[in-house]
């Protein structure tokens, strides 16, 4: 999925179809964080941060102590 996603996003020029089949595989419960996190970037890099904060509360659930998923949540 993140293969195909990255190749929507930077062959193809098509990142709002990158994010759209990420958060399928991501609501499927099959992105791992990972993935997760190349959802979020594609997200910040569209402006489109409303929509990265419930993943980056459930990362952060995950992983409390994590300073890069925090300052992306700012």
């Amino acid at each position: 999925v993140r293969y195909i996603a990255n190749y929507l996003r930077s062959g193809l020029e098509l990142p709002a179809r990158a994010i759209e089949i990420l958060m399928i595989a991501y609501n499927d419960g099959i992105l791992d964080a990972s993935g997760q996190q190349e959802l979020i970037t594609t997200l910040h890099n569209e402006h489109r941060y409303g929509e990265s904060i419930p993943l980056l509360e459930r990362l952060l659930k995950a992983w409390p102590d994590s300073m890069h998923y925090i300052t992306q949540l700012m």
